[in-house]
């Protein structure tokens, strides 16, 4: 259904796009082989150093998108954007292929939004424009490319994932623009120097534009990843005080929810005398307490599913398109419809003590970094449980003796 419902959003954005575009084709005419393919490098280039930024990834493709569509309309702008996004995903190995077509199709309706809101306030393209005319079209033309990118972003995840952005998005979003509102004046320059430099204008800009995406991308994600361990590291010290059973599995799931994106968690917790998986708590959107009570009734056998794969394996096992024969066989359905599966064993002092499951209702949904700092958080989480064990037994002992 969602591959269908991929497919014709795709077709009704092409549709529009071509029907916008159609008249103003012969704008292409004006663009010389060189200077196409000098944006074209730009874009694509710009494209493949995507920014980690919070809890979303941007570009700078604004700010290129914006002297492309001053010098050459919104026909030039909006299909040399879809060459170079197309060309960039692949490079970078997007999934599935229902993703790539959402998002050609949102870079097409922003593209098209964003100039009509430009020609709306009486903004004129082609060169020799002056900048202080500019200002106010270009201001608007940013902020619509922004502003409609977020609203698609919303409106696909509703339709992807059956949820709403959380609360940060604002904040995100007004993050995005002060970005690229301090890298606008870029955008512009391009346009100022074309007329004197031509085609070798992109070209000059391509370095510097391009270490900057990089360094930006390498800088968010080692941010990133710091905040993520100093989490970890956090936890760790909590779990060494805190001994309470119940408590500390609920600082366990506190905890995994604001490490990982995740539509479902599940803590699994071994029956050494039994040799299986005993689901001790599921948490997740969409799912039921009924389904949940039923699910932790049963138990998993060691290579039942990925949870059951990871125990008996002691690794973590990532899934990103996942299966029938990657689930257990009586999961609820709304666990069922995880498409991608992250599993950690729970390993203490060698001892196997239990898996943290992650999944997601999308295929792709975790990357290789989720899997590594998952194994650090399941062994953490495994030193806490077996402490809490500890205690309540030596609690239990000591109200049982004399």
């Amino acid at each position: 259904m969602r591959r269908l419902g991929s497919w014709a959003l795709f077709l009704l954005a092409y549709a529009a796009a071509i029907g916008y575009t159609w008249g103003h084709l012969d704008a292409w005419r004006a663009v010389g082989a060189d200077a196409l393919l000098a944006f074209f490098l730009l874009y694509m280039l710009i494209s493949v150093f995507p920014i980690p930024f919070k809890n979303m990834t941007v570009t700078l493709t604004p700010v290129v998108s914006l002297a492309t569509f001053l010098l050459y309309g919104v026909a030039v702008e909006l299909w040399l954007t879809q060459m170079a996004i197309l060309v960039s995903m692949l490079l970078l190995r997007f999934r599935p292929l229902e993703r790539i077509l959402l998002n050609l199709a949102m870079y097409a309706v922003v593209s098209i939004t964003a100039a009509g809101a430009f020609f709306a306030c009486g903004g004129v393209i082609g060169s020799g424009q002056s900048l202080s005319r500019l200002a106010f079209p270009m201001a608007l033309y940013i902020g619509t490319y922004l502003l409609s990118n977020h609203l698609l972003l919303a409106l696909l995840m509703r339709f992807w994932r059956g949820t709403w952005p959380t609360r940060n998005t604002l904040r995100e979003f007004v993050g995005e623009m002060g970005l690229n509102a301090l890298a606008s004046p870029v955008g512009l320059l391009i346009y100022a120097l074309y007329e004197s430099l031509g085609p070798f204008t992109p070209v000059l800009f391509s370095v510097p534009l391009t270490a900057l995406s990089f360094v930006l991308r390498m800088y968010y994600q080692l941010k990133t990843l710091h905040q993520r361990l100093e989490q970890v590291n956090r936890l760790a010290k909590m779990f060494t005080s805190q001994l309470r059973w119940e408590k500390v599995i609920d600082e366990i799931f506190r905890t995994a929810r604001h490490l990982f994106a995740a539509d479902c968690y599940v803590l699994f917790v071994l029956d050494a005398e039994k040799q299986v998986l005993r689901p001790l708590r599921v948490e997740g959107d969409g799912l039921s307490q009924e389904e949940c009570q039923a699910f932790c009734a049963r138990t998993v056998r060691l290579g039942e599913g990925v949870s059951g794969a990871a125990a008996l394996e002691r690794r973590a096992l990532l899934v990103q398109r996942a299966g029938a024969a990657h689930h257990v066989e009586h999961e609820p359905a709304s666990l069922r419809a995880m498409r991608s599966i992250v599993a950690g064993p729970m390993i203490q002092n060698g001892k196997l003590v239990g898996v943290f499951t992650l999944g997601r209702r999308i295929t792709y949904g975790f990357t290789s970094h989720d899997k590594v700092l998952l194994e650090i958080f399941a062994n953490q989480a495994a030193l806490a449980l077996e402490n809490a064990r500890r205690y309540e037994h030596t609690l239990a002992q000591t109200y049982v003796d004399p």
